[in-house]
């Protein structure tokens, strides 16, 4: 069969048109005879972000799953058979992959020692995916595609890979209990459903248990359907590549656990011990030309990750604090030994081009790791101690404030100085007034006699225990802040997706709004008072650079009877005004500030606050302030209803919709 083609080409005014013809065994004709013989199917499912909170019954947010860009897709070609072939079976080609770019699970628990639970470490070469997971497999089905009798019992798979990024996970005793109140609490909701109990329900199910013959009619139809639909598995290549994770866990001294909690850590020896970055990694999986059915590859994998994770459970006890950790110290010291040999590697090799340099820096190199690996292990046994003498004051809010502040990353030598002696002070003034209130307060908990002596117990051991604590954790700030200065990078884990949800005055769930989270959250952080029912009316984030060249970072929240103006990225410097003392608000442009001129000067007998606040949103904060004044005052005059500041018109009043 020959086909006549016409081909018109465009040259100057005219146009030329060509009839040519093409054999049909010609190659064209091939690839189009080809594509009329194959069917392609593409299927893509595409999630941007998920998002997934858990909430027990109190209502509390406990954790949070943040998905970010999931995608699955799906490739199917189906090649139909030969005309001259003697096999009418189609063949079907697929391509499977998976891929995560992140996963996080955010610890929500107000004053949470680790605010991050899960979450992925360092990015490798994958393309900056979490988990990267793809498939190539093809399988054959008779001559009815849509009959699935004709679909073959075997399923070829070509080639299978997965790559998970390095997992840092870090959780606490307190996270645990919480998660165990909430199974209770399910628990607890499920036994009770209509008029029965959980037990009356499987006692009435239980009759008809009885008789046997039903059943053994399910199972043995069961067992011919599995049979008959059973597949089998072939996998020529498997590649599962190594995975690394990095495992932290700290016990919450001066905190009650529920019985669970303490039966869950006591099966596992975490009462008192607490684990710091134990490494973890979990050797590839490679295996080729791998058959049976998907219960038996899936025993495969058990058994592989099993015995993986009980030769890592010595790097576990290793990371354990009262140790001092002699897993890092070890790791250290080869760190450096291996930089040590690498040169004289090289020398005997003919590889190394600057033998004395190469041995300068390898030395240099062990030193540093050693100093490393035996600061670590002196500060973590140490730190032990400290832990101890500290629990013996019996002081339960003076070991949880301390737990807190031992959690604190200190990034540079400015915070380290800043912080720790901020924590010096407040501990030796806590001392001094604890020889009166350590008494009172146990008066009132326990009783005169009791109490009386107890709190003459916990201000006595203050004043012995608690100034030694505080003189190690100024140094151990300072020497932290010494050594991160040139070595520290935002980390993934110390930052939370969002901010605790919070729920109305009802402790109803409500949706979920940004600006009034974000303003509460801060505020909590700040240590601001927090009035009940104080709504927010706006919430601004900026950073710019003023004129000294300088980068600001700092928030605005207004709310519905003060103004604050937060400055800082980690510690804060702020300004609180409240609405009735403006008399006036100005923007300067050429200077880049809002002026608040007050008519009650502040304590300090200012008369004015200014602060930075660069773009087109002074204006409109400027307009906010003005409004938000006004509506307490005619809310204080009684000419507008008591609720006037949360239901507005948008006319009314300025847009707000800033961040």
């Amino acid at each position: 069969m020959n086909t006549v083609h016409v081909k018109i080409d465009p040259q100057r005014s005219s146009k030329v048109i060509t009839f040519f013809m093409i054999e049909a065994n010609d190659e064209a004709d091939k690839i189009l005879q080809d594509q009329r013989k194959t069917e392609s199917t593409l299927k893509r499912l595409v999630l941007r972000n998920i998002y997934i909170s858990l909430i027990d019954s109190n209502p509390k947010e406990i954790v949070q799953f943040a998905f970010k860009n999931l995608e699955l897709t799906r490739y199917n070609v189906a090649e139909a058979p030969e005309e001259d072939s003697r096999d009418k079976k189609r063949v079907e080609k697929e391509l499977i992959s998976i891929t995560l770019e992140s996963l996080i699970l955010n610890n929500q628990l107000i004053d949470a020692t680790f605010p991050v639970v899960f979450a992925p470490n360092k990015r490798k070469d994958h393309k900056g995916k979490f988990i990267s997971i793809q498939l190539y497999a093809k399988n054959d089905i008779g001559g009815d595609p849509g009959a699935s009798q004709g679909r073959s019992s075997l399923y070829y798979v070509n080639h299978v890979s997965a790559l998970v990024d390095t997992i840092e996970v870090r959780f606490d005793d307190i996270l645990i209990s919480a998660l165990f109140g909430m199974l209770a609490g399910i628990d607890l909701s499920m036994e009770q459903v209509g008029d029965e109990t959980r037990t009356e329900r499987m006692e009435r199910s239980a009759v008809k248990i009885y008789d046997f013959k039903p059943l053994q009619r399910r199972l043995e139809e069961n067992t011919r359907m599995n049979d008959t639909v059973r597949k089998f598995f072939y996998i020529k290549t498997l590649l599962v590549q190594p995975l690394e994770i990095c495992l932290t866990f700290r016990s919450s001294p001066g905190q009650k656990l529920d019985m669970n909690t303490l039966n869950f850590l006591t099966d596992f020896g975490l009462t008192l011990a607490s684990i710091d970055s134990a490494r973890l990694k979990l050797n590839s999986l490679v295996a080729y030309h791998m058959y049976g059915p998907l219960n038996e590859i899936a025993d495969r994998f058990y058994k592989h990750y099993s015995r993986q994770i009980l030769y890592q459970l010595a790097k576990i006890f290793g990371a354990i604090d009262i140790l001092g950790n002699p897993a890092n110290l070890i790791s250290n010291i080869s760190t450096g030994l291996q930089d040590i040999f690498i040169p004289f590697v090289e020398l005997v090799s003919g590889r190394g081009k600057d033998f004395t340099k190469s041995l300068a820096d390898g030395t240099f190199s062990f030193v540093r790791h050693s100093l490393k690996g035996v600061y670590t292990t002196v500060n973590k046994i140490i730190g032990t101690f400290m832990q101890l003498l500290a629990t013996l004051t019996t002081d339960k809010d003076y070991i949880q404030k301390r737990h807190r502040m031992k959690n604190r990353t200190i990034r540079s030598i400015k915070e380290g100085i800043f912080f720790g002696f901020k924590n010096f002070l407040q501990v030796i003034w806590g001392t001094i007034a604890g020889v009166i209130r350590c008494p009172w307060k146990e008066i009132k908990k326990r009783g005169c006699l009791i109490g009386f002596f107890t709190g003459i117990y916990q201000a006595a051991a203050g004043i012995v225990i608690k100034p030694i604590v505080a003189l190690y954790d100024l140094l151990h700030s300072i020497f932290e802040g010494l050594r991160n200065s040139a070595l520290y990078e935002e980390h993934v884990m110390e930052t939370r997706t969002r901010p605790p949800r919070i729920f109305d005055e009802n402790q109803v769930l409500i949706p979920y709004d940004f600006m009034t989270v974000m303003s509460k959250d801060l505020l909590r952080k700040s240590k601001f008072k927090n009035y009940e029912g104080e709504k927010i009316i706006f919430y601004d984030e900026l950073k710019f650079t003023n004129k000294k060249k300088n980068t600001v970072y700092a928030k605005v929240i207004l709310t519905e009877s003060r103004f604050f103006f937060i400055e800082g990225k980690r510690s804060y410097s702020w300004t609180k005004v409240k609405l009735y003392q403006i008399s006036d608000v100005e923007y300067k442009p050429s200077l880049q500030k809002i002026e608040l001129r007050l008519q009650v000067p502040m304590k300090n007998g200012s008369k004015s606050v200014s602060f930075d606040y660069d773009g087109f949103k002074a204006e409109k904060i400027r307009d906010e302030v003005i409004w938000a004044k006004n509506a307490l005052e005619d809310k204080r005059d009684g000419e507008l209803e008591d609720d006037i500041v949360i239901n507005v018109s948008p006319s009314s009043r300025p847009d707000r919709n800033l961040v």
